[in-house]
């Protein structure tokens, strides 16, 4: 004897992706059109464009940061040689001093 099954039951996948996408769709047709109307991508036809003035202007903007960048240089440079100057002048003094001391105890 066969029986029938006392159950028979199927399991559907859920992807709430797909889900989410199908309301997304179902609200913008509901909206007419189709929603694509709405949405319309727009394809540009860059053919025949220049870009000449945009890159003359970023070629522009670069020479003026490397300019800049030279004359950062030289002031860095100029300042540790006017510090670097400084120090010796105060260590020459500094020796002058102490010799100055030295001579001046030996004296009394």
């Amino acid at each position: 004897k066969q029986s029938y099954p006392a159950m028979v039951f199927s399991t559907i996948k859920y992807e709430p992706r797909k889900e989410e996408a199908m309301r997304r769709r179902k609200k913008i047709e509901e909206m007419g059109g189709g929603g694509r109307m709405y949405f319309a991508i727009e394809n540009r036809d860059w053919r025949g464009t220049s870009y000449r003035s945009i890159t003359f202007e970023i070629e522009g903007e670069l020479k003026v940061a490397k300019k800049q960048r030279k004359m950062d240089r030289k002031m860095r440079i100029r300042k540790k040689k006017k510090l670097r100057e400084k120090n010796e002048r105060r260590r020459e003094n500094k020796s002058k001093n102490k010799s100055k001391s030295k001579s001046k105890s030996k004296s009394k």
